[in-house]
């Protein structure tokens, strides 16, 4: 896209906005809403497809540099369920102390399915304010049918998500309370905790776009039908 077609854009934006009737207005409002929506949902997205491991050794005894290196072995992302996040303390024999930070994320086909689902989602948004600026009931129709899919799909896509942070829960149970196989020795005092915060804001606020998403089908739906000019 060159620099006079986005201005073009820019400028067919403002005008919806603040130069259109009543209805085009609240129409391009709601669309405009639901498009932050989805950004928003697409940085949540690619944020939970990373992991990191951060670990720290409070102990200038050479003897124990691999501690990390064993912790990360122990009770790293290779052997517990993502979703999670978690911040690990050690204290081993009182002669050194690690402190460790892993974050271990979603199963990669929920994450993809996630960003595509988000993706399209965007592009119909866009399709939907396009229509809107040429007054295009034909593309206003696609828009909307195509909205009411992949609003589903994103619901869809959301209540997997909560159900995959409950499985985590449930499945890292030892490793978080660091008992059973998890259960270190040879250690003072050793904490574990676990989060999951961020993965279930994920999962309510993809309801959250998928609902908007319907929203904006509807309203864009009620444009459509009281548009008497169709602009191809």
């Amino acid at each position: 896209m060159n620099i006079n077609s986005f201005q073009f854009s820019t400028e067919d934006a403002k005008r919806i906005i603040l130069e259109a009737p009543d209805t085009t207005r609240k129409t391009a409002v709601v669309l405009f809403i639901t498009l932050g929506l989805l950004i928003g949902a697409l940085a949540f997205s690619l944020y939970g497809m990373t992991d990191s491991w951060n670990c720290e050794l409070d102990s200038s005894n050479q003897t124990y540099n691999s501690l990390c290196h064993e912790l990360r072995g122990y009770v790293g992302c290779r052997n517990v369920k993502g979703p999670l996040s978690a911040e690990i303390i050690i204290n081993y024999k009182g002669e050194a102390k690690a402190s460790a930070t892993m974050v271990c994320p979603w199963d990669n086909a929920i994450s993809e399915l996630r960003v595509c689902f988000i993706l399209v989602s965007i592009l119909s948004i866009l399709m939907g304010i396009r229509s809107l600026t040429t007054e295009s009931k034909k593309q206003a129709d696609m828009v909307v049918q195509v909205s009411y899919i992949f609003s589903f799909l994103l619901l869809m896509a959301s209540t997997f998500d909560l159900f995959a942070v409950n499985d985590s829960e449930l499945n890292n149970k030892d490793v978080c309370t660091l008992s059973g196989t998890f259960e270190f020795k040879n250690v003072e005092s050793e904490r574990l905790q676990c989060g999951y915060t961020f993965y279930s804001m994920t999962g309510f606020y993809g309801y959250l776009c998928g609902f908007g998403l319907l929203i904006s089908a509807l309203q864009l739906r009620t444009w459509k039908d009281n548009l008497t000019l169709d602009g191809l």
